[in-house]
């Protein structure tokens, strides 16, 4: 007997063979799966939604990590809001110049359950610069100024609780609780199955920040395999230059030529996009 597992979403459907379940609970916050899988390896679910698997994960968590973090000249205080699976985690890890990183997770479920089941994503969840924090990311960010120097939103789908990390009053949160200087990153979704939404977050960013930028990436377990990350900046124009140690950065999937690629939109996004851009200088 063959046993698939499928994510739905908005009529579409990712089905993958299961070999085993390895995990199964309803925590205070959502139902956790933990499948091992043909296809993806072992994944990780949350309320029938797939967060991430062991065979592309590394194409999620390094452009919502490495992008903002190799543009940034001295990110020394990192927090990730969400994203208790430790995928970015282990990204932030590998900057040496990073002294501290939080981890902002409301479901402590969730930690333990990729600590125990999914430990090529969550190895440095054990690294001494890292802070886990049993928060509310909404909460946590409301009450600080100019504390992080780069703000990572490893967000889950908009959809309960994770709503009101797609809100301008979020946005507007995480722009004071960083430093001068500073960068947010955040997942958007699907530029073809959610591009309401992409431009959306665009717009709100604009709003919140002095400046935002879309860019994309290749997910291949998530709706229709191509995803969007948006990159907004506190204080100042954003520059994508990066910084002299890129070559020096082990991945494998990030380069500084993926980097530079990732902001070249196609022509459908990009006219969209350009609507807010003028709505935003009044000019719209």
């Amino acid at each position: 007997m063959q046993v698939w597992f499928s994510d739905q979403t908005d009529g579409f459907c990712i089905s993958c063979r299961v070999k085993a379940v390895l995990h199964h609970e309803r925590s205070s916050y959502q139902e956790i799966c933990v499948l091992d899988t043909d296809v993806f390896g072992r994944m990780l679910v949350l309320d029938d939604v797939i967060q991430t698997t062991e065979r592309d994960e590394f194409t999620y968590h390094e452009m919502l990590v490495h992008v903002p973090l190799m543009i940034h000249p001295a990110p020394r205080r990192v927090a990730i809001i969400g994203g208790g699976d430790g995928g970015s985690v282990r990204e932030v890890a590998k900057h040496p110049e990073v002294g501290e990183i939080f981890l902002v997770e409301i479901d402590a479920r969730v930690v333990w359950a990729a600590r125990t089941f999914l430990p090529t994503i969550s190895c440095a969840l054990q690294d001494g610069r890292v802070k886990i924090l049993e928060e509310d990311g909404i909460a946590h960010m409301a009450t600080k100024r100019e504390e992080y120097d780069v703000i990572i939103v490893d967000a889950p789908d908009p959809v309960g609780a994770a709503v009101g990390l797609f809100s301008e009053e979020f946005y507007r949160s995480c722009c004071r609780a960083l430093r001068p200087g500073g960068l947010m990153s955040a997942q958007v979704e699907s530029p073809h199955f959610h591009r309401e939404l992409v431009v959306r977050m665009y717009r709100t960013a604009r709003r919140a920040f002095a400046d935002a930028a879309i860019y994309t990436s290749c997910v291949p377990s998530y709706p229709g395999g191509y995803w969007a990350f948006l990159l907004a900046s506190r204080n100042e124009p954003l520059s994508l230059d990066l910084r002299g140690d890129a070559k020096e950065l082990e991945t494998r999937y990030w380069t500084p030529e993926v980097h530079r690629a990732a902001f070249a939109l196609p022509r459908f996004l990009q006219e969209a996009l350009e609507v807010v851009d003028r709505e935003v200088s009044g000019r719209g």
